[in-house]
């Protein structure tokens, strides 16, 4: 009974060192410009549809393998709109994710790998006023 735990100790240290030293799919490189593109990409989209957006903030934001040619991108980010009044400044936060496929397109330069981005949602948003509006009820009835 001690020869079958010692070797089955063997193998599960064997498997687990294989585990561990295991390549990675991607390497952190990529992921890391993937989302240093996504985030410059984000932000200029917000500025450019809301020119009066400002502190653009990403809270999460990390990417993940789901295959050798794929990725997907998740990411908390907010901002502030001062588009009206200063009373009615609101802090606006989105959640969403990205999809991205490796390009079977070679670029001029080997050493740049070239990412297409095919999909894009936004699932959870928020607005938090920064200055609540009082409502009082009316004398009039509906």
């Amino acid at each position: 009974m001690k020869f079958l735990n010692l070797i089955l100790l063997v193998l599960l240290l064997s498997w687990s060192w294989a585990v561990i030293q295991k390549k990675p799919l991607m390497h952190q490189e990529i992921h890391y410009s993937i989302q240093t593109e996504l985030k410059t990409l984000i932000e200029t989209s917000i500025k450019s549809q809301l020119p009066s957006a400002q502190n653009v903030q990403f809270t999460r934001f990390w990417t993940e393998s789901l295959g050798n040619k794929k990725m997907k991108a998740s990411f908390l980010y907010s901002f502030e709109d001062s588009a009206a009044e200063v009373t009615e400044q609101a802090q606006l936060s989105f959640e969403g994710y990205a999809i991205l496929n490796r390009s079977t397109e070679s670029s001029g330069d080997e050493n740049v790998e070239l990412w297409n981005l095919d999909e894009l949602k936004i699932e959870n948003n928020t607005i938090e006023y920064n200055n609540g509006v009082v409502i009082t009820p009316g004398d009039d009835e509906i």
